[in-house]
């Protein structure tokens, strides 16, 4: 299985993934370009920016929207 659907089975599971979760879970670097992917096949993908309290960094958090576009 490709890691484009691999992603797109933990959003379909009703899961949110960060870059971190990608690289850990599916060891992929591009989820910004798999997401941009998915949401060009038709899959309405919302993100949400979060920022790290600690760090200061912020983070996007991409979630599958089950609604149709």
């Amino acid at each position: 299985m490709n890691k484009k659907s691999l992603v797109l089975n933990h959003l379909k599971s009703g899961k949110t993934i960060t870059s971190i979760l990608a690289w850990n879970k599916f060891q992929t670097l591009k989820l910004q370009d798999i997401v941009f992917k998915l949401r060009n096949n038709g899959y309405n993908i919302a993100t949400e920016m979060k920022k790290n309290k600690t760090t200061n960094t912020v983070y996007a958090v991409y979630k599958l929207n089950l609604k149709l576009k």
